[in-house]
């Protein structure tokens, strides 16, 4: 049967409905109207009835943030403020860690309190600030109290002393380097570490200096004394080593330049592979001398456990070697891009990477390519080559990001070329999985585990791939 219309309801119906529809309009209005003003909300008059005024239901109060306390000032966007004259910079410490000193935060910065600032030396400074990878945490905003401007860095700081452990496997060759690593000693930005390294069985070690703000300006200083050992097929180089750097950035760190110097004495010993023969004809010592220019173009920005950018970078070297007081000089080049994409949780990267050396320098400062650092899935000094050219190519996933744990997938293409001074080539191609894992409130607390497959080059199958700081 079909339903009744609206208008042949009873009389005492259709009053009903019309008071209901009566009553929630002139809820609506009121409540919108008291929502305007800000006034206490008013129930309707009903005729004849008292008018009473109820006060505002207030929601259970939220839990502050640590992060914006709760009372706070409007936070002011940069965009809305600047260009402005700053009357004070304000820093505040979260995470109950804090070993930096304001002087360091400042000179990131560019700026202190007086100073005129412009949204460009704001956002570069937020940029240096993460770059110095001493936060795990940069946020900023403007607040103003009174007739003051005042800009506030909420700032939550790594763990930076911390036992320095980094190993890596793969091409069937084991690294270990263990000992104390500090990034931020004295809470002034500085680098320092000792360090005992094992190489397949041989033992070495090293101490080092880093200075990134050398007189607090943008130079980079660094020093380094060691002895370690490398193995190669044919034997293993015992290397006695001093060397120092110094850089200049410029252009908002998109340009550095700089040079280099070494010293080292290598010596050589039997190989150690399970599979090389004993060599009777070992090498005699040699030292050598190199002096390394270097330029490089464009900047990586970090956040976190993801980077953005890139970078062109070109390193010349011009060396001499002498051995039983005959000296023989040597040139070489190395070519480097690098480049980082992040969007949301992807970061996609890439590494070309080309080398070529002219002379007839010892075997071993020839080029020598494999699964540590250079082509995933291949034994560690697979190739050795005075001219060579690799890609790598990552597509990482943000699993997850939390303060004391992050991690990340991937998959990754390793290829390279290469040719020997005899004239021979050889070609590779890899490829695979891969897992990473962090700790955010540490400096250098990357696991990263691989599974490269083996496609040309070399036997196919998979292979197994670790290490404690990225691949590029």
């Amino acid at each position: 049967m079909p339903s009744r219309p609206v208008t042949a309801l009873p009389r005492a119906w259709r009053s009903l409905l019309h008071c209901l529809l009566a009553t929630l309009l002139v809820v609506s209005a009121t409540s919108a109207r008291a929502r305007a003003q800000g006034k206490s909300r008013v129930d309707p008059v009903v005729p004849g009835a008292p008018v009473v005024t109820i006060p505002p239901v207030r929601s259970a109060p939220e839990r502050p943030s640590p992060r914006r306390p709760s009372g706070e000032r409007p936070h002011l966007d940069a965009v809305d403020v600047l260009p402005a004259r700053v009357t004070t910079v304000e820093i505040r410490r979260s995470g109950g860690l804090w070993t930096t000193q304001r002087l360091v935060v400042v000179r990131e910065l560019g700026f202190d309190d007086g100073d005129r600032v412009s949204l460009r030396a704001w956002e570069m400074g937020n940029r240096r600030l993460w770059n110095t990878q001493l936060f795990t945490r940069v946020e900023s905003w403007f607040e103003r109290r009174g007739d003051d401007l005042v800009a506030v860095f909420d700032l939550t700081e790594r763990w930076t002393l911390i036992p320095a452990l980094e190993a890596r496997y793969g091409g069937r060759a084991t690294w270990l380097i263990t000992g104390l690593n500090e990034h931020n000693l004295l809470g002034r930005y500085l680098g320092a570490d000792i360090l005992y390294e094992y190489f397949d069985g041989q033992h070495g070690g090293q101490i080092g200096f880093r200075n990134p703000r050398l007189f607090d300006q943008r130079l980079e200083f660094r020093a380094m004394a060691g002895r370690a050992m490398r193995p190669r097929p044919d034997f293993v180089v015992r290397r006695a080593i001093v060397q120092g750097s110094l850089h200049a950035l410029a252009m908002d760190d998109t340009l550095r330049y700089g040079v280099g110097f070494a010293a080292f004495d290598d010596g050589f010993l039997q190989p150690i592979e399970d599979d090389s023969p004993f060599n009777p004809n070992l090498p005699r010592n040699m030292q050598t001398v190199q002096m390394e220019p270097s330029l490089r173009i464009g900047r990586i920005d970090a956040r976190r456990i993801q980077y953005d950018g890139q970078t062109l970078e070109v390193r010349p070297h011009l060396s001499a070697t002498w051995r039983d007081d005959v000296i023989t000089p040597y040139t070489g080049v190395v070519t480097e891009l690098l480049a980082f994409r992040r969007l949301w949780r992807f970061t996609f990267g890439a590494r070309l990477k080309a080398a070529v050396q002219t002379g007839t320098a010892g075997a071993q400062l020839d080029y020598w390519l494999g699964g540590l650092d250079t082509i995933r899935g291949f034994r560690d000094n697979f190739v050795r080559a005075n001219t060579y050219a690799l890609a790598n190519a990552e597509a990482r996933f943000v699993v997850f990001d939390t303060d004391w744990l992050a991690c990340e997938a991937a998959v990754f293409l390793d290829a390279s070329g290469s040719r020997a001074r005899r004239g021979d080539r050889v070609g590779t191609l890899s490829g695979g999985p891969g897992i990473r894992f962090f700790i955010p409130r540490f400096v250098a607390s990357e696991l990263r585990i691989d599974f490269p497959y083996v496609m040309a080059g070399g036997p196919r199958g998979f292979d197994l791939a670790i290490g404690t700081e990225p691949f590029f």
